[in-house]
């Protein structure tokens, strides 16, 4: 409310750390800083602001992870995660090609960081050059050793994908991602691409693995990018830039559309399932008004089978503040 006064003269800025929220403030805002460059063309058309109104300013990434520069006989392959965002469904299944990378390639050691120890696809999965570590932060001796990282899927994880990779560590993206699943835009003459499906992934771990130059060319577009935009002083340079362009800029208040906009794709579909837990439809409306909450009992035959319904005597006393 305070942003949304013309007394205000100062430009907002508007962080957007969840992009499933698009309408969230979207009237007040002058400018969107974008910790993910993949969003900017999305948040033009979610929250109707320009492309020229938003910058990318991504989170300065851990810079203290280093490589050891030995001479090795193996070919080390890590991948770091929550255990739930490898978990595979219908469409991915992390493990199986983890098991298929290392029974093709016998100088391949692959190292999964995140699995619990009674996670039984330790088992299903197992081969000794398959490595399953318990979740810990202590992954700089996995780092150090590796020759590639493997994001994971069907859930990637960002961090975990930008340390290795700060430190010099080339990379190969998850396939045929949504959108929420992407923190890049496809830019191959950076070296940085998502591979369109699981057998474009598979010739482009296999091309990483066989072909030192090529591996070496990669590494070193990926590491150039990363440097300019996810290094303490790359971040520091896109914040001059973005105060020098707003100097003269003055607060305005957006028009606010006369219908609202509701969004149901693949991506807001996956948002949704993200933490699968048991979810009141009557959560924080207790205090609407009695035609309001006819409203709110009427939406709830349409739910996903997460929410949880109240039965129907506790639905009256719901609607009757009983």
């Amino acid at each position: 409310m305070i942003f949304s006064s013309n007394k205000l003269k100062s430009p907002v800025f508007f962080l957007n750390h969840a992009e499933h929220t698009y309408w969230l403030g979207e009237p007040i805002i002058d400018f969107l800083l974008q910790i993910r460059e993949s969003n900017i063309l999305k948040d033009s058309k979610n929250r109707n602001i320009p492309v020229q109104d938003q910058f990318f300013l991504p989170i300065p990434v851990d810079e203290s992870y280093s490589l050891k520069k030995t001479e090795k006989n193996t070919f080390n392959i890590i991948s770091i995660g929550r255990e739930s965002k490898y978990e595979p469904n219908q469409e991915y299944n992390f493990y199986q090609e983890a098991l298929k990378i290392v029974e093709k390639f016998e100088h391949v050691i692959f190292t999964i960081v995140g699995i619990e120890l009674n996670n039984p696809n330790r088992k299903i999965y197992a081969h000794e050059r398959l490595i399953f570590i318990h979740p810990t932060r202590e992954i700089n001796q996995y780092i150090e050793n590796a020759d590639l990282y493997l994001e994971g899927f069907p859930i990637p994880s960002f961090t975990s994908l930008l340390e290795p990779a700060m430190a010099g560590v080339p990379f190969v993206l998850h396939y045929n991602p949504a959108s929420v699943y992407k923190v890049f835009d496809d830019n191959k003459e950076k070296g940085i691409f998502y591979p369109k499906d699981l057998k474009s992934w598979e010739l482009e771990v296999e091309k990483m693995i066989s072909d030192k130059n090529y591996k070496n060319l990669i590494t070193r577009l990926q590491l150039t990018y990363l440097h300019e935009n996810y290094s303490s002083q790359g971040w520091n340079k896109k914040l001059t830039e973005i105060k020098d362009s707003c100097k003269n800029k003055q607060h305005n208040i957006r028009t606010i559309p006369n219908e609202e906009k509701y969004v149901d794709g693949r991506d807001e579909e996956l948002v949704s399932v993200i933490e699968s837990k048991l979810t009141n439809h009557y959560s924080y409306t207790n205090l609407l008004g009695f035609f309001s909450k006819l409203k709110v009992i009427a939406l709830s035959f349409d739910n996903p089978s997460w929410v949880k319904i109240k039965p129907w005597k506790q639905t009256i006393k719901y609607l009757f503040n009983r």
